[in-house]
């Protein structure tokens, strides 16, 4: 499967799955909020930042600048496909 197939395929479904994500999972799953390890610093700061981060990848702009870059990363994979072919 090429890149931008690729792109096109997953994205979607990976700002599916990021719209399901709860900070606590998340965190929980960092092993920052679960006793008797957890410092309640550490795990109070993992809620926070998640919280934050959260709705800026479910913000139409923030996804359009993530598809952007990752089509652009498919260009430059294409030029070093390119490159190998012809020395082959």
């Amino acid at each position: 499967m090429g890149c931008l197939a690729m792109v096109d395929r997953y994205t979607q479904r990976f700002f599916t799955q990021v719209s399901l994500l709860k900070p606590h999972h998340i965190c929980k799953s960092l092993n920052l909020c679960q006793p008797p390890l957890h410092s309640q610093g550490n795990c109070d700061a993992c809620h926070d930042t998640v919280s934050q981060l959260l709705p800026k990848l479910k913000d139409p702009q923030t996804k359009l600048k993530i598809i952007r870059l990752l089509l652009k990363e498919c260009k430059s994979l294409n030029n070093y496909e390119d490159k190998f072919l012809t020395l082959i």
